[in-house]
Formats: structure tokens, sequence, C-alpha cells
């Protein structure tokens, strides 16, 4: 239906409590709000623990399982607290990044747990050993399916078999772990991307390296450890080809945000146009562009995929999401995304 026209917030709310009481959307079980300022780099503070955003936050949460990304976590529990006294709930997933030549994050998965959450790690495939960050440098993606990230002689915590081994080390004590690798696949952005100028993936090349993954994590024992699958929420159905398979998937993940307007002359005409105004929820994570019909309906064809694939019943996280911090306007989109999913368990 296009941005949001809607002259008070009060009637925004009262669209998408509507749209929400059909929408069906049954798959849908979780999210992962993405607290953080990066008003530095990105010009964007995404933060919800402000007056009114953060009272919403806790309101429209229902039965739906919330989790958070935050600025000081990993490491500073403190942060976690923060957010949670701020927002009056606990997290049931404590999310945070990590990349391929990293040690295991064993101590974080401990305290995340010991709060009783559930570690979200989005394992990203750079190497910064080789002067990568997730957005320059090689494609690593064959490298990974090759074995060749696998075990370093002379490291002793280095490697996807020193990850898969520590992970399973934890199973004992109950702690369940979700780790989404190589997430936004469909994107030019990052080094993995499907539409990278430079580095030649493809679908192939992301399914190899992904079902790699998951088999050295299987050979350790790691059961306790759940793959998530997450794509960018896109206007085109530039993801299909990439899905693993449901053997190689738990969870699907889908991402998106709500940046609101651009400032004139600070980004490319296609952004500003997409980005227009106010999105609603269910432009963002469903039709994403709702003005061309044959655009893809993000969700849907998730759940079209997963079907297709024999697990019409996976499960579905928001793998990241926020809003512009605009007054009022991050509380209400927060209500509206959570009330999306409310219908379900009522």
């Amino acid at each position: 239906m296009g941005a949001s026209s809607y002259s008070s917030q009060a009637l925004w709310f009262e669209h998408a409590d509507q749209f929400l009481q059909t929408a069906g959307w049954n798959n849908l079980d979780a999210f992962m709000w993405f607290n953080k300022d990066k008003t530095a780099i990105e010009g964007y503070d995404w933060r919800v623990n402000r007056a009114g955003s953060a009272a919403a936050y806790n309101q429209g949460i229902g039965n739906l399982a919330p989790g958070v990304f935050l600025d000081g976590f990993p490491h500073d529990t403190g942060a976690i607290d923060t957010f949670e006294t701020a927002v009056g709930q606990q997290q049931t997933r404590i999310g945070w990044f990590e990349s391929l030549m990293c040690p295991f994050p064993t101590a974080d998965v401990q305290a995340v747990h010991a709060r009783g959450s559930i570690a979200y790690i989005v394992l990203e495939p750079f190497d910064f050993t080789l002067g990568d960050d997730a957005y320059h440098g090689a494609s690593r993606l064959g490298a990974i399916a090759n074995g060749e990230y696998d075990s370093f002689p002379a490291s002793t915590t280095l490697g996807l078999q020193r990850w898969a081994e520590a992970a399973a080390a934890l199973k004992n004590s109950g702690q369940r772990i979700e780790i989404s690798f190589a997430h936004e696949m469909n994107g030019q952005w990052f080094t993995w991307g499907l539409q990278h100028e430079t580095n030649g993936n493809t679908a192939e090349s992301y399914i190899a390296a992904f079902r790699h993954v998951v088999d050295v994590f299987r050979a350790a024992g790691a059961d306790n450890v759940d793959f998530v699958w997450t794509i960018n929420a896109s206007w085109q159905d530039d993801f299909s080809a990439a899905f693993p398979g449901v053997d190689y998937v738990d969870r699907m993940g889908m991402n998106g945000y709500n940046r609101g307007d651009f400032a004139p002359g600070t980004h490319q005409t296609w952004e500003a146009d997409f980005y227009r105004d106010w999105r609603e929820f269910e432009e963002i994570f469903g039709s994403w562009d709702p003005l061309n019909p044959a655009g893809v309906h993000n969700y849907n064809k998730l759940v079209e995929i997963a079907t297709l694939g024999g697990n019409p019943d996976m499960p579905i996280i928001i793998g990241e999401f926020a809003s512009t911090p605009e007054p009022t306007t991050v509380a209400m989109l927060a209500l509206g995304t959570v009330a999306l999913i409310r219908r379900r368990r009522s």
C-alpha cells in the first residue's frame, strides 16, 4: 500500500492492527532487534531504550520470542542488564557477530545461557588475517567448502572444527546455540554476496560452503547448534536458488530495516525511491515493493521454499530489525512488528 500516510500514529497502528488480525504468518515466531547506535557509521541510531519506545517494546512483545543485538555485548553483560531493565522484559536471544578467524566465544555463550537466553551468533565468513572485513576482500566461500578453514595446525582455538568441538562441549549443560552463517547472501554489500560485483559468488558456491560448515559441526556431535539461513528482505526473488535445503537449515531468517527518508543527495536514486517515508511492517517483510505486483513476498516465499523442501512448518526469525529513531514512530513500529505474530498464539 506504499509508505504510511496516516495523520497520526494512532491511525497508523490501527491499520497495522487490522492487517495483523488476518496476516496468518504462522511460521514467524521470533525476532532480533538491532539496538545499536550507528550514527557515526550509517547515520542511524537504532536504539529503542528511550522514553515511549521502550514501553512500546514491552507492550508489543506478547508471546513472541524477543531477542536483541546490543552495543557493549559480547563481553559486557551489563549492557544486557541495562536493556532488559529499560524494556522491562528478559530477552530470549542475545545476538552478536563473529568472523571466520575468531575463536569460539565460549565465555559469551555461557554468560548468555546463564541468563536463560539463547546465544544467536552471526558468523561472517571473512578472514581479517588476510586484510578482509565483511565488505572488502576476496570471497572465502570456495576455501570454506574445500575445508581450508576447518583447522590450523598451529592453533588450538581457530578453525571450524575447533568451533564445532567447543560448541559440542556445551551441549551436556543444555546450552543451545543458533548460528546464522553468511547472512544476507542475496545482497551485493558483503564479500559473500551473490550480487557482489567482483567476487564471482554463485548460489552453488554459497550452498557448498553452508553445507560444509553444517557437516563439520555434525561430525563433532554439536547437535545443540541450530543453523539459520538468513536473507535480506528484498523486492525480488534473489535468494531461492541459494537455499541449502531443509536437511541443512533448522530455521529461516529475514533481515530488514525501516530507514525512513534519506536526506537529499545522500543516497542513490533507487534507494531514495524504495526507502521513501515510513514503511509498514508488511511492506518490509511481505511485499517489499507494493508498487510492483509481480514483486516477491518475502515471508510467503520463505514458506514456499520450506514447503517445497518438505518442511512447511520450518520456523522463521526476523534476524535483524529496527527503525530510525523518530519520536514514537520507533515505538509504533515495534508494536506493529510483534502484534503481527501475537495472533498465532491467541
